[in-house]
């Protein structure tokens, strides 16, 4: 029995050895390597002209969400990327160039929202998202730092997805962790900051990047914590 275990011993620490080798010579080797990982979604293109413009939804149930209550039938008409009329089939007048939908058999509701999400660097959770009917979502840190780059890309038309409010990134302040390795796990969308002035520094960095906001996260320190809070109302809001 001692000497199994004695065997175990030598086996973990081994391991363990090898595992602080290997995220050293990362370290030294690849000092980048945290910034890659923007996983690449499906090529992107521009979307048509037209198609978002005059759209058409017939025979579609309406559930607004207003009450309990589904409007059954009804002809719902999009233009310029917004409701313009919700009429019970039969009364609207259909443009002649408008993008027909069949929504028979089919339920319309109002854009769901994600109010806590990461995508991780994954261009097709975006995809995902407008799959299933949620239209907004807010990124709290955890991204790379393309994520405010699709949020433009969403806002001028140039990328589908839902409409991304970016609160980036997000701010640690562990003092039990060694700070290079620390920095090495966080990715790009993960910061730690030890005083007030790394603080009111990274709020002025992330607020000239054009972030919706700022996600403090685990936050030991009180003045850390006051900083942020006191420079995000500053320059961001």
């Amino acid at each position: 029995m001692k000497k199994a275990a004695k065997w175990l011993g030598i086996v973990i620490g081994v391991v363990v050895v090898l595992v602080i080798i290997i995220l050293a010579a990362a370290y030294i080797y690849v000092p980048d390597l945290h910034k890659q990982w923007v996983k690449p979604g499906i090529a992107q293109r521009k979307i048509p002209t037209g198609v978002d413009t005059s759209v058409v939804i017939e025979n579609v149930s309406v559930i607004p969400m207003d009450s309990e209550r589904v409007m059954e039938g009804q002809t719902v008409t999009i233009e310029d990327g917004r409701i313009a009329n919700i009429r019970p089939g039969g009364e609207l007048d259909i443009p002649a160039d408008a993008h027909i939908v069949d929504g028979t058999g089919k339920f319309l509701i109002p854009g769901l929202s994600d109010m806590h999400m990461h995508t991780f660097g994954s261009e097709n959770d975006l995809l995902v998202y407008l799959a299933n009917g949620v239209t907004t979502i807010r990124v709290l840190g955890a991204d790379p730092p393309a994520i405010l780059e699709w949020r433009d890309q969403i806002i001028a038309g140039t990328r589908v997805g839902p409409n991304i409010w970016a609160w980036w990134p997000m701010i640690e302040s562990h003092t039990f962790d060694p700070k290079w390795l620390a920095e090495m796990t966080t990715r790009g969308g993960e910061t730690f900051v030890y005083t007030p002035e790394e603080a009111e520094q990274l709020v002025a960095e992330a607020a000239a990047m054009g972030v919706d906001g700022i996600k403090s996260h685990v936050v030991f320190s009180a003045g850390v914590f006051q900083a942020l809070q006191e420079s995000a109302a500053r320059r961001l809001w």
